[in-house]
């Protein structure tokens, strides 16, 4: 049974997209890929250019202001898929979130009228679209990474080539940048200036995980639980937007996280 309400939409949220396939779900490391090409292939073509060529701009940056979950599913493990390492069962989900409500709008609309979705060679079927409110922040929080974060600077060496350095959350700047990060798209959501602070500090154990992006990039981003502490304006937006860079290739995504701590 689908779930969908056109009511809900109109305040900033996320989708939750759940999805069935008659076969096991078999994909690569890089079926991040996958997902953002899927979430531009359900939004009008002339938006989706607009939204991958120039995006919403601030300065010389562009952002796309979207982004989504790793999927969720059951894993199995399949020893003789040697081409495919990822490996679920037949109903996996996924979530999206954007501060943009058109961009969620089209792709509940959109998923709702496609009889089939291609996820790299798997064949899904849409079950059900659920609608979820953006909850209310205060100034501290824990959360629990849907989709590793990741930070960065770029300089150019001695014979002018351009590299980028990737912070660890443990290092003073991670948070400094990421408070950065937000107060730009802050800028671009709501058109003011946001003097708010951000502090980011890793909870228990906290992993470095590899992300390939467009022609074989390499980023580095980190996953984890984490507590938040600043302004809620800046925390609920991340909510929306997801934290740091790269959001678009499903980086950043955090949940509130009430759990304990592995000993």
């Amino acid at each position: 049974m689908l779930i969908f309400s056109k009511k809900i939409i109109g305040a900033k949220m996320r989708i939750k997209l759940m999805f069935d396939s008659n076969n096991l779900i078999c994909l690569p490391y890089k079926y991040n890929v996958f997902l953002r090409n899927l979430i531009y292939q359900l939004l009008p073509s002339e938006f989706a250019s607009f939204l991958h060529d120039i995006g919403y701009k601030y300065e010389k940056r562009s952002f796309k202001l979207f982004t989504f979950s790793r999927i969720i599913g059951k894993r199995i493990k399949d020893k003789r898929n040697r081409k495919y390492p990822l490996v679920f069962n037949k109903r996996i989900y996924v979530y999206v979130a954007s501060p943009i409500n058109k961009i969620l709008e089209y792709v509940a609309s959109s998923a709702l009228t496609n009889e089939e979705i291609m996820l790299g060679d798997n064949r899904c079927f849409l079950r059900s679209i659920e609608v979820e409110k953006s909850p209310e922040f205060s100034e501290r929080v824990k959360i629990k990474m849907l989709s590793p974060m990741s930070i960065r600077s770029t300089f150019f060496t001695h014979n002018n080539t351009q590299k980028s350095y990737y912070y660890s959350p443990f290092e003073r700047e991670f948070s400094e940048l990421m408070k950065r990060n937000m107060v730009k798209k802050y800028k671009i959501v709501y058109g003011e200036k946001m003097n708010g602070d951000l502090k980011i500090k890793p909870l228990g154990r906290v992993r470095e995980r590899i992300v390939i992006g467009d022609r074989g990039f390499v980023i580095k981003a980190w996953d984890g639980i984490y507590e938040l502490q600043g302004s809620p304006e800046l925390i609920k937006l991340s909510y929306s937007t997801g934290l740091g860079e790269k959001n678009s290739l499903g980086l950043g995504m955090w949940e509130r996280w009430e759990g304990q701590l592995e000993v």
